[in-house]
């Protein structure tokens, strides 16, 4: 799962992403984690910050492509056409929320690139929804009672090793887990279980591709994720009961627009449609798949993609926030103030309809107005009614509002 998600860094940072996973590596490879608890310092409301960055470098210079009007002809008289292989790669921070604990662990992990050489992240909405196991949630972390039994040595194509490991200018004792397969490195600290390293190196097809001899074109990539921070964030309502409705919610829907401002251009909003579904439910969160459509200009094919998406108590920004929230927020108020993005979590506005619907606002602001989240919530409900996202990287607004409950 880790892997998957910091490869999203080099391919996928324009469009809103996420992906489920019942599952980290560590539990497909030691079922027996299963019977194991999660480590005592994993609680709702903890936050894992990593260093993430990856590279996909290209074999070659030039990829040849089928093309019944390409220049290039092989023996058997088939065309290809030639491009010029491009390198990709990307940075950023990964922030990994814990939005419950128990049999199960859910979190929320959100994908922060940096803006170009700036010191400073901004939000392309890609978030990674988990739920696994509590004792590996992830590959986060695992149980520092179940790593003090595992032998160190050869064990077929898996190695592993007891070493100290310096990083962020802390030095741990460690356990590191080497996968010739992939050249897959998996690094955790012995005294808690967190997962401090992960890097792997390998070499994938390109789709449709061939080098100069036919050969299937490849590209070697390369990833890295460092821990950095790790703590616990106190949002004001934690604890709370969740909406009385979430045990029998089936769909919500959404309908909005997304506009780009061109400088000396009119701006065109273009309509955005999305359908929620509840996936998968526990007390105190729910696991949801999103299917949003973004319209097109005439005579091209609509814009459909899928995400899934957890929303639990503990959190800022989910679909709900727990309605005795509304008794312990004011405008103004300052949630959070997260150490290593900047990023400012504040309640920006509240305030009533003109039915009388008591509403409340929660805004999240990047550096220097980099990029803003406005998450509105109708608060005798706790439902989120709209939510507003401004990419300055792009000059972009999306807006969605809630149309239609089931």
């Amino acid at each position: 799962l880790v892997m998957l998600f910091i490869l999203l860094s080099v391919v996928g940072l324009h469009t809103r992403v996420a992906v489920a996973g019942v599952s980290g590596s560590m539990a497909v490879f030691y079922p027996e984690l299963a019977g194991y608890a999660a480590p005592e310092w994993v609680e709702e409301g903890l936050r894992l910050t990593y260093y993430v960055a990856s590279a996909s470098i290209p074999e070659g210079r030039h990829v040849y492509f089928q093309d019944d009007d390409g220049m290039f002809v092989d023996q058997f008289g088939n065309r290809y056409r030639r491009e010029t292989a491009e390198a990709t790669s990307g940075h950023g921070l990964m922030q990994v929320d814990v939005l419950s604990t128990g049999k199960w662990c859910v979190l929320d992990v959100n994908l922060l690139p940096y803006v170009g050489t700036a010191p400073y992240v901004t939000s392309l909405t890609q978030r990674l929804s988990v739920v696994d196991v509590a004792a590996a949630a992830g590959d986060y972390w695992l149980p520092p009672e179940f790593l003090a039994l595992l032998p160190a040595g050869e064990h077929g194509r898996l190695r592993i090793v007891r070493m100290p490991y310096s990083i962020g200018g802390r030095t741990y004792r460690a356990i590191r887990f080497h996968y010739e397969e992939g050249r897959t490195v998996f690094v955790y600290d012995l005294d808690s279980g967190v997962l401090i390293y992960y890097g792997t190196g390998g070499v994938s097809s390109l789709s449709k591709g061939f080098t100069y001899d036919l050969d299937r074109a490849g590209a070697s990539f390369l990833t890295h994720t460092e821990l950095i921070d790790m703590r616990v964030i106190q949002w004001p309502w934690a604890g709370s009961k969740p909406p009385s409705w979430l045990s029998d919610v089936q769909s919500l829907h959404y309908s909005g627009a997304v506009s780009v401002q061109i400088p000396g251009t009119p701006v065109f909003p273009i309509g955005l449609e999305a359908s929620v579904r509840v996936l998968r439910r526990g007390l105190t969160w729910f696991l949801s798949e999103t299917q949003s459509v973004l319209a097109s200009p005439p005579g091209l094919p609509p814009v459909p993609t899928t995400m899934l998406t957890v929303s639990g108590v503990v959190q800022a920004g989910g679909l709900w926030l727990p309605p005795q929230a509304a008794d312990k927020l004011e405008a103004g108020q300052v949630l959070d103030v997260d150490s290593v993005t900047g990023v400012v979590t504040s309640v920006s506005a509240v305030g009533k309809t003109e039915d009388g619907v008591p509403m409340i606002t929660i805004r999240e602001d990047g550096h220097e107005g980099v990029f803003v989240n406005e998450f509105t919530y109708r608060m005798d409900t706790g439902l989120m009614t709209a939510w507003r996202h401004y990419q300055a990287q792009f000059n972009q607004l999306q807006e969605i509002y809630l149309t239609d409950v089931r």
